[in-house]
């Protein structure tokens, strides 16, 4: 073997396990008795003015992501999305409502119970924080 193969090997080896330990580390995600997280959630939050409001989420499967639709506050916004290990991440529009031109992103985590919490982001402005509990 040549020498710098093995020093390569010693290098690289330990990180490789500890990558993939790390990898380990990710709770299984969890919702309904299927283990899916599509369903019907209903959502509070709060405005970064302080403002609380509510409404509902709803998350279905849609090729291979997820498509999503919330009503909250008189306003419809739907959004495409992607579960990232235990992170629901996806980009948002409104569709009917409030200002149409409002887009984002949003983040949420899927506790183990199958409820998300995390932030809905407006491009270039407000940050919502919101819970999502499942309900159907």
């Amino acid at each position: 073997m040549m020498p710098g193969f093995r020093r390569f090997r010693r290098v690289l080896g330990p990180l490789l396990v500890v990558g993939l330990l790390a990898g380990c580390a990710t709770p299984p995600v969890r919702s309904g008795a299927d283990g899916s997280i599509e369903g019907r959630y209903q959502v509070t939050g709060t405005a970064s003015d302080g403002r609380s409001y509510s409404g509902v989420l709803l998350v279905e499967a849609e090729d291979d992501g997820y498509r999503l639709e919330w009503v909250v506050t008189e306003a419809v916004l739907e959004g495409r999305g992607d579960l990232v290990g235990d992170r629901l991440e996806a980009e948002w529009r409104t569709v009917r409502g409030i200002d149409p031109s409002l887009h984002g992103t949003v983040v949420y985590v899927v506790a183990a119970d199958g409820t998300l919490r995390g932030e809905r982001i407006v491009a270039g402005g407000d940050v919502f924080v919101e819970t999502a509990v499942r309900v159907e």
